[in-house]
């Protein structure tokens, strides 16, 4: 069973100028082609058992792709952030990118599969990466129309699962997928993008910001913000 008393109030609690502040943020920073998409790949690798801070110190190395093809320049990048996980993080990114390159356009979301299944096609493909961290590749690839969220600790929370619950395992595949399927049909129902909600339930925790730009003003001048800014 879940609580969903605490997801609801989160859900409820966004109001339609934060909606429409996050959707005009959001529109700038999804990833136009295939090397832009590799990079959200790069950010949710670097984003495995490390604090938001090393997450976005480590990406900073690595958004070069210079290590690309060099497990032992990647392994020396992630060693130099202090993000810790090396040894797996480099075998499981290096995996990874030789898969991604030999086949780009497999990792974009096609018309005749549900979110649930683009979801899915891609977590099976990537090495080293669960369910939580292909969501959230989905999410930042897809931030306004993303039918799947990313089912993290924070978000675990809000239906009642301890921290212990979660690291223990106790944490079903049925219950992750209840949380994120009501998650999903609440903010339809509200009218709300639900990674819109869950960005701004997160940023809420994190010192009350008010926006995520903490952490993705690392893909700004890589996309259309700069654009929009400069009109």
């Amino acid at each position: 069973m879940i609580n969903t008393l605490v997801a609801e109030q989160q859900i409820k609690s966004i109001r339609p100028q934060d909606v429409e502040r996050y959707q005009n943020y959001l529109v700038g920073l999804q990833p136009r082609d295939s090397r832009a998409l590799f990079l959200r790949w790069v950010f949710a690798y670097a984003s495995v058992h490390t604090t938001w801070r090393l997450n976005v110190r480590l990406y900073k190395k690595l958004e070069s792709l210079e290590w690309v093809g060099d497990p032992l320049r990647l392994k020396d990048l992630i060693v130099e952030s202090g993000a810790g996980f090396q040894n797996q993080r480099t075998k499981y990114l290096h995996a990874f990118q030789a898969f991604y390159f030999s086949r780009p356009q497999w990792f974009w979301k096609t018309d005749n599969e549900t979110w649930v299944q683009y979801r899915d096609r891609i977590r099976d493909a990537a090495y080293g990466i669960g369910q939580a961290k292909s969501s959230f590749v989905v999410e930042m690839t897809y931030p306004l129309e993303s039918e799947v969220v990313c089912s993290d600790t924070h978000f675990m929370q809000a239906y009642g699962k301890t921290p212990k619950d979660i690291s223990s395992g106790k944490v079903t595949d049925k219950e992750e997928r209840a949380m994120e399927a009501h998650w999903v049909k609440a903010c339809l129902d509200a009218k709300v993008p639900p990674v819109v909600a869950r960005w701004h339930a997160w940023d809420l925790k994190m010192n009350s910001f008010d926006n995520p730009r903490y952490w993705t003003w690392v893909f700004e001048e890589h996309n259309h913000y700069k654009e929009l800014q400069n009109g």
